[in-house]
């Protein structure tokens, strides 16, 4: 099924990336074509708007040569006129020509330069400006041509020449004369400075970036501009382009490279000079017609390929959001399946309720088992249905609460089965809008074994209790024992450090008594001799005296004996007073330690020694019975425990006055130390790395409890395998009072 819905979800989603592929396609073609075609009616527009331009330009051109070369003709047809309305011999010809010649320049004030040739070559000139010998006849190919032709009554132009007298360049124009009788007389020619046309077609082809061009029909070049060399010179009668402007219309516009000179592609606009044998040619260059046309095809293919790009871009994100709603929609399916079994396949009984009517929309497989239906024997009935509850009241009372909150949470009830079973159950419902109406989800958990269970535990924690009060009674009882026994072994190590003590002094003592009871007899045994010398009949002198010295020694040796022996006692008399009672006193702390170390010597005497660095003039009020205990577990420890068998040590006593009315005692030896792993368990009761050895294990926390609790004071141990250990103890000069009475 899921498989399924995938691959439906992923043939909608290609389907509908393939068809916005195909707009987005469609649309990109569209804008090129369009915008294609907009460049080329452009470009089509800008071209006519330049052929129209052109034309006028040429027509502006063309009035102008006209009015110029109208005056010029107008003399020689004036001239013409007069010459055939006379008859004329051969002799009155030239004479009467140049008279009438003569006649018109007086009475023409815009006529120049006229010249008269007859059939025999003879030439005659009104002006200087046709010296006879600035010439030859043949240089003139107009004069032959109209001689030898009569038949053309026209008018002919002759390719422009430079005049000899200032070099301006000119333009001849010519035409047969006859008389009355229609006979051939000769010609007539004036000129036309080229030089006027020159200047004004160059301002117009400068301010146009254009070409102008005056063209004679027989396919020479009047005038250029810009000027070019090569224009004199060309002959463009055979020019198919110029044969064609010809044989056509007046005016017009053609595309042409070869008609111009300099074979560049322009756009040429032309007109014919009527009554003259004349062409106007006005072109300019593609590059310059359709510059500001490429500009524009560029700015459109920009905005084109713009537009293009962000429809592009906007179909991406249109597809993205097209497939995110795809998924979305698919997991919003998917959720509602999901939801759908997750509903029916539910262990908590669910039913999908209208709040108006209470009519049951759907019931899942929990439900049913719940109320003892089958889905066949389900017929749509409510948990809510007076039919189900045992107490019409409760029912009455849930209804109530969902009238005012809108839902329930919790609400315990006694139900009943379909089999008239009762069942207690917790009633929950949430009240949702589905399509314009209110809906209820309804959850019926039986909690009957829960009830039954927590009635079980409330009787076991009932004889959890009454067993607890009995243990608790045992407990106080083992307690009181233990507290017992623990003033008991505090007790049996005071009186075992007393034996150590007692045990210590014996042996002390011995050695001073044994030296006395020595020194006594020998006393004795020297006196038994002296008196026997004295009661003699001649006592000797020789004999008596070194009895005398030998009593004297022993005298000494026994006082030195007696002395070790008195303050051994009295040393020993205050510390086993001390660690036998708890009395407070005030003491001496250096005296105090130094007797403490004296009582203790027959400990370490061999191999070990004890240094001390005590300050003088400490003063306590305090137990020194606890003190002393403590400092004597210091030095036996170090004694069973810091230094190998047979090896001797150093232990180290200093003692400093600490301001706020403290002292410090520091107890250190250099023996092997303590593990890491035992340092944090040294002052724990029973804790021994001698077990079975001798050890209990209550010393070290006698001392804690005796310093923290009796003196009033704190302790800390530092030590490390191989460096030794270090005791360092803080002590008020004045101890705290005990609580109790003292023993």
């Amino acid at each position: 099924m899921i498989g399924a819905n995938i691959l439906d979800r992923l043939a909608r989603r290609r389907r509908a990336g393939q068809v916005l592929s195909i707009f987005v396609l469609l649309t990109s073609v569209g804008i090129v074509g369009q915008t294609w075609w907009a460049i080329r009616q452009d470009r089509q527009l800008t071209i006519d708007a330049e052929r129209q331009s052109g034309l006028m330009i040429a027509r502006l051109l063309e009035e102008h040569a006209s009015q110029h070369l109208t005056v010029a003709s107008a003399k020689l047809e004036a001239i013409a006129t007069f010459v055939s309305l006379a008859s004329l011999t051969d002799s009155e010809i030239d004479s009467s020509v140049q008279n009438i010649i003569d006649e018109q320049l007086k009475i023409s004030r815009g006529a120049n330069a006229l010249q008269f040739v007859n059939l025999h070559g003879k030439r005659w000139t009104s002006m200087m400006d046709f010296p006879p010998w600035a010439y030859a006849l043949e240089e003139r190919s107009y004069i032959p041509l109209l001689l030898e032709h009569p038949e053309n009554h026209g008018l002919i132009f002759g390719r422009p020449l430079k005049r000899f007298i200032d070099g301006e360049l000119i333009l001849p124009l010519a035409r047969n004369l006859f008389d009355r009788s229609g006979r051939h007389i000769g010609l007539i020619s004036t000129e036309i400075n080229v030089d006027y046309f020159g200047g004004f077609y160059a301002s117009v082809a400068k301010n146009n970036q254009a070409m102008v061009q005056l063209i004679a029909d027989s396919g020479f070049v009047v005038v250029r501009s810009p000027a070019d060399p090569r224009s004199a010179q060309l002959d463009l009668a055979s020019n198919p382009t110029l044969k064609a402007l010809l044989a056509g219309p007046i005016e017009g516009s053609v595309e042409d490279a070869g008609l111009l000179v300099d074979e560049r592609r322009r756009l040429l606009s032309y007109r014919k000079i009527r009554g003259f044998p004349l062409m106007i040619g006005f072109g300019r260059d593609f590059d310059s017609v359709l510059a500001n046309w490429k500009a524009r095809a560029w700015d459109q293919a920009l905005f084109s390929g713009v537009f293009i790009a962000f429809n592009l871009l906007l179909s991406y994100y249109l597809l993205l959001h097209m497939r995110r709603v795809q998924a979305s929609e698919g997991l919003l399916r998917e959720s509602e399946s999901k939801f759908v079994d997750l509903f029916q396949r539910s262990p908590v009984p669910l039913a999908l309720i209208l709040i108006d009517g209470h009519e049951v929309v759907e019931a899942n497989d929990a439900l049913l088992t719940q109320f003892a239906y089958t889905r066949t024997e389900y017929t749509g009935k409510s948990p809510l249905d007076a039919a189900h509850w045992q107490s019409a009241q409760c029912r009455q009372d849930f209804l109530g609460l969902l009238d005012r909150q809108l839902g329930a949470d919790g609400f315990e009830a006694q139900m009943l089965r379909q089999d008239g079973s009762l069942f207690t159950c917790l009633l929950a419902m949430r009240t949702i809008d589905s399509g314009g109406r209110r809906v209820g989800i309804v959850s019926v958990i039986d909690i009957s074994r829960q009830r039954q269970v927590e009635q079980e535990i409330r009787e076991l924690n009932a004889e959890l209790e009454q067993r607890v009060s009995q243990r608790t009674l045992h407990l106080e009882q083992a307690l009181a024992t233990v507290k017992n026994m623990q003033g008991e072994l505090v007790r049996s190590e005071k009186m075992a450090a007393l034996g150590s003590l007692v045990a210590g002094i014996a042996h002390e003592l011995n050695t001073p008594i044994g030296n006395g009871l020595t020194m006594a007899s020998t006393i004795e045994a020297h006196s038994h001799d002296l008196l026997g010398e004295f009661e003699s009949e001649r006592p000797r002198r020789s004999r008596i005296t070194p009895l005398l010295e030998s009593i004297q020694q022993g005298a000494d040796i026994l006082v030195r004996s007696l002395e070790r022996a008195a303050a051994l006692i009295s040393s020993f008399k205050h510390v086993a007073v001390d660690q036998s009672s708890d009395q407070r006193r005030d003491f001496d702390l250096k005296a105090t330690i130094e007797e403490l170390v004296l009582m203790l010597a027959s400990m370490y005497r061999g191999l070990h020694r004890v240094e001390l660095d005590l300050s003088t003039g400490v003063q306590m009020n305090s137990y020194p019975g606890a003190l002393t205990q403590a400092l004597t577990n210091f030095i036996s420890n170090s004694v069973a425990h810091a230094f190998p068998e047979g090896k001797g040590g150093v232990m180290r006593i200093s003692s400093r006055l600490m301001a706020e009315g403290q002292v410090e005692i520091v107890f250190s030896d250099d023996g092997c130390g303590i593990a890491a792993a035992d340092l944090e368990h040294v002052f724990e009761p029973f804790f021994t790395t001698k077990l079975g050895q001798g050890g209990s294990g209550l010393g070290m926390s006698i001392v804690y409890n005796l310093v923290t609790g009796v003196l009033g004071g704190s302790i800390s141990l530092s030590s490390s395998v191989g460096s030794g250990t270090r005791l360092h103890l803080v002590l008020p000069l004045k101890a705290p009072t005990l609580s109790g009475p003292s023993d």
